[in-house]
């Protein structure tokens, strides 16, 4: 399913590409791997090299997003039911679950949601919380380089694409 040259985005790194297949060794068993590159600049990953067991790249990686496919996500923002905790703990929890997904469209409801809450936030001149910032900014960076990805743009085109459609 997966071949050298895709394009692809992990739960961990967001958006890469499939630059070589390699065999590594560990212990005594010699395994094949997926050696994936970030695709867009990531502080974390500045020159690192990502290994995907072939074996497991189902569960860790998917092929990214078509132009299509987020152009229709995007017009379905409004539409999106945002989650509101206003426990801090019980919100940490259930944001940490659904980013651990892996799953677009919940990381979109966690973009929804976290942005709302900024907005509401503000608007009584406040502001989110260290770690709900964190979140914040993480999230958006792993849908937003893909959305960018997919419509040759930049991830802060994106961004302002996207809320003009949360604010509209």
């Amino acid at each position: 399913m997966f071949k050298i040259g895709d394009k692809v985005t992990t739960k961990n790194y967001g958006v890469c590409v499939i630059e070589t297949i390699e065999e590594r060794v560990f212990g005594t068993e010699k395994k094949q791997y997926f050696v994936l590159g970030s695709l867009y600049e990531n502080l974390f990953l500045s020159n690192v090299k990502i290994y995907i067991l072939i074996d497991k790249a189902e569960e860790q990686m998917r092929h990214v997003l078509s132009k299509a496919d987020v152009l229709s996500l995007i017009e379905t923002f409004n539409d999106i039911e945002p989650i509101v905790i206003s426990e801090f703990r019980a919100r940490r929890n259930v944001f940490e679950e659904l980013y651990k997904t892996g799953d677009i469209e919940k990381h979109c409801q966690l973009i929804k949601s976290l942005y709302l809450m900024d907005y509401e936030l503000r608007s009584k001149k406040k502001t989110l919380s260290i770690k709900d910032k964190e979140y914040f900014e993480k999230i958006k960076k792993f849908v937003y380089d893909e959305f960018a990805n997919a419509l040759e743009i930049s991830p802060q085109e994106v961004e302002s694409f996207v809320n003009e459609k949360m604010d509209n």
